[in-house]
C-alpha cells in the first residue's frame, strides 16, 4: 500500500498530533499501520517513548502486521485493540453505529474520541477540546446506567464518541467543576461541598472531542458477580489506606444500586480545562493483544514490567518497589484478575512510571472453591495459585527485578500490615452496602471482605510457600 493513498485518522496526545493511523480502504477494515508526524520525528530521537513502550519513535511506517504470516498481527494492532471495549459492548456498539463487526479503523473514527490515556483518534483537520463547558447537557445517572446495556459507555443514544477498554459495563462522565455548578465554594479550584455518596454534583456528557473525567461501574444485577463493585471499593479503600498510590474511588447510591464511582488518573483539571495524561495498559506496553492478557496465554510477566521502569523510569527503584506494593497488595486481598491490562505505565516528557493500582478487587469470592487454590493473572516466582504465593514468593521475585532482598521485605511486610489494617477500615466505611438488603448482595459482599481478611491474614502467617 502507498501511504500517500491511505486513509487516515490523526492521532492526538493531547493538544499535539503525534502520528497517523492508516487503512487501506480496499483492502481490510483493520489499520495497515501507524507512522509519526514530522514534527514528532524531527523533534524527538529515533527510539524515544511517545505513544507507547512498544511503538518507539521513528521515521518508518510501523505496520500493523510483522513480516512472516498474513495472519499475525504485531504491536500496532494490539495498541489500538487494547483501546476499544470487549465482548458485548463492542458489538453493540458497532451495530448501533452500522460499522461491520471487527472495523476497528472505522470504530475508532467513530468513538475513538475520547480514550485511555491522552490519546484521541480525530479525522484530518480537526482538533480534540480540552473543555467540558457547563453549558453540556447534564446527565441523569440513574437514566444514563439503565440504558449502558444499549448504549455501552455513553448511556444515551447520541454519544459523543467515548471509548474504554474491558468487559465491564461503564460510564464515562464529566465532573463540572466551574464555580457555577458550586456557587457556594470559593472561586479558585472548587471542589465538591458533599459527601460522594449523596452525588448531588452536576455531572456533564462530555462534548465531541472533549474528555470525560470519572468512569461509573454499576454494580451487576444478576448473575455470579453481584456485590463484585462493593469488592472493588473495598480492595482499593484498602490499598489507599495501605499508603499504596491507587486510583480514587467511591461508591454511589443510584436508586438503591451501589455504583462505583472512580475518578480517572490520566486527567487533571483546573476547574475549568481539563488536561488528558498519557498512559498505556502493561499489554500495549509490551506489545501483547489484550485477548493474551493472562499470563499463562502468553502474555506478560512481572518482570517485564519490572524492566520497562528499570528502562525507562526517572527512578527505577522507586518505581520498582511502588509496583511490588501492587503485586503484594492484589495477593493480598485475593485478587486472581491482575493481568496485563490491569496495571500500566504513565507516559511522559521521554519516562514512564507505574500508574495508580486501578481495577482491585477479591475475585475469589465470586468464584468456585478449589481445592488445588485459584489461578492468577501473573505469577510472581512461577506461582500459578494464588495459594502457592507467600511472603517468600514475593520477595525472590522482586529479586530477580534487582531489588535488593532487603529493601524487598520491607516494602513486602509493610504492604501486608496496611491492607490488613485497610480491609478493616474499609469494612466499616461502607457497611451500608456490605449490609445490603438484598441477600445475594449481601452474601457476596461479605464473603469478598471475610476472603480478603483471610487472605491477607495467610500471607502474614506465611513466609514459606506451600
Amino acid at each position: 500500500m502507498n501511504p500517500q493513498t491511505a486513509e487516515r485518522l490523526a492521532i492526538w496526545l493531547d493538544g499535539t498530533h503525534v502520528a497517523d493511523l492508516l487503512r487501506d480502504p480496499r483492502a481490510s477494515h483493520k489499520p495497515y499501520g501507524l507512522q509519526y508526524t514530522e514534527a514528532i520525528t524531527d523533534t524527538l530521537d529515533t527510539g524515544a517513548l511517545c505513544l507507547s513502550a512498544s511503538l518507539p519513535v521513528s521515521r518508518r511506517l510501523l505496520v500493523s502486521k510483522p513480516k512472516g504470516g498474513a495472519n499475525r498481527t504485531g504491536p500496532v494492532d494490539h495498541w489500538v485493540a487494547a483501546l476499544l471495549p470487549e465482548g458485548d459492548a463492542l458489538a453493540i456498539m458497532e451495530n448501533n453505529a452500522g460499522l461491520a463487526r471487527g472495523d476497528t479503523f472505522g470504530f475508532l473514527r467513530r468513538f475513538g474520541h475520547d480514550c485511555a490515556g491522552a490519546v484521541a483518534f480525530l479525522p484530518p483537520g480537526e482538533t480534540p477540546d480540552t473543555r467540558s463547558l457547563p453549558a453540556a447537557e447534564q446527565v441523569d445517572l440513574a437514566e444514563a446506567i439503565n440504558q449502558l446495556p444499549y448504549y455501552p459507555i455513553a448511556g444515551y443514544e447520541h454519544d459523543d464518541g467515548l471509548s474504554l477498554g474491558g468487559f465491564q459495563a461503564k460510564l464515562l462522565l464529566t465532573l463540572d467543576t466551574t464555580p457555577e455548578a458550586f456557587p457556594n465554594t470559593a472561586t479558585e479550584n472548587p471542589e465538591p461541598p458533599v459527601d460522594p455518596s449523596a452525588d448531588n454534583r452536576r455531572w456533564i456528557k462530555p462534548r465531541l472531542n472533549a474528555p470525560s473525567t470519572h468512569i461509573c461501574k454499576p454494580d451487576p444485577v444478576e448473575g455470579t458477580t453481584v456485590g463484585l463493585v462493593i469488592s472493588e471499593a473495598v480492595a482499593m479503600h484498602a490499598l489507599r489506606h495501605a499508603g499504596i498510590d491507587a486510583a480514587q474511588t467511591d461508591l454511589l447510591d443510584i436508586e438503591g444500586r451501589p455504583v462505583l464511582l472512580a475518578t480517572r488518573f490520566d486527567r487533571e483539571t483546573d476547574g475549568t480545562a481539563i488536561t488528558r495524561l498519557h498512559q498505556e495498559s502493561f499489554c500495549q506496553a509490551v506489545g501483547v493483544a489484550p485477548t493474551d492478557r493472562f499470563q499463562r496465554f502468553g502474555g506478560p510477566t512481572y518482570a517485564q514490567l519490572a524492566e520497562l521502569l528499570l528502562s525507562h523510569g526517572l527512578d527505577p527503584d522507586t518505581e520498582q518497589q511502588a509496583l511490588l506494593a501492587q503485586v503484594t497488595a492484589t495477593v493480598a486481598v485475593g485478587n486472581t484478575d491482575a493481568h496485563g491490562c490491569n496495571y500500566g505505565l504513565l507516559l511522559r516528557d521521554g519516562s514512564a512510571r507505574l500508574t495508580p493500582a486501578y481495577d482491585v478487587a477479591n475475585t475469589t469470592a465470586f468464584l468456585p472453591r478449589r481445592a488445588e487454590g485459584h489461578r492468577i493473572a501473573i505469577f510472581p516466582d512461577d506461582k500459578d495459585r494464588l495459594l502457592y504465593v507467600g511472603r517468600k514468593s514475593l520477595i525472590a521475585e522482586a529479586s530477580r527485578w534487582g531489588l535488593p532482598t532487603k529493601v524487598a521485605s520491607a516494602v513486602v511486610e509493610q504492604t501486608i500490615a496496611g491492607v490488613l489494617d485497610g480491609i478493616a477500615d474499609a469494612a466499616n466505611h461502607y457497611s451500608k452496602w456490605i449490609d445490603s438488603a438484598d441477600p445475594t448482595r449481601r452474601t457476596n459482599a461479605e464473603q469478598a471482605v471475610e476472603q480478603m481478611n483471610s487472605h491477607a491474614t495467610r500471607l502474614a502467617a506465611t513466609s514459606e510457600t506451600p
